[in-house]
């Protein structure tokens, strides 16, 4: 997979497949956006020629069978192309100085520690 450079309308989509687990139909995503469902399948065209997200199964939108859709690239996968090391950096520096719960910033402790293991 290259590292993705979504226009306006394939970022719209990829956000609602992301902000969801269930699989969604051309006609779903179409609803929850203002892009005609048209546009919204050349899209979703481009997107699975590209990789970026997978037909997870055959399902009824209403009474017809259509393609339903799941995203392959994960948000996070996508954001660490777009975002530089450094920008990285800063933004999680960031949000462990906003943090309040001690139990988050030891769950946060241990995923760095269980990294560090694996380099070693």
């Amino acid at each position: 997979m290259d590292e993705p450079i979504f226009t306006k309308r394939e970022l719209a989509i990829m956000q609602i497949l992301w902000g969801t687990n269930e699989e969604l139909s051309a006609r779903v995503i179409s609803e929850q956006t203002k892009i005609s469902k048209n546009t919204i399948q050349a899209v979703l065209r481009k997107l699975l020629e590209a990789k970026y997200i997978k037909t997870s199964s055959i399902g009824y939108s209403g009474t017809v069978l259509t393609r339903l859709y799941r995203p392959v690239m994960t948000e996070e996968a996508y954001l660490s192309t777009v975002v530089s090391k450094a920008t990285m950096e800063r933004l999680i520096s960031n949000f462990v100085a906003q943090q309040e719960n001690s139990e988050y910033l030891d769950h946060l402790d241990n995923l760095i520690q269980a990294k560090k293991d694996e380099l070693s």
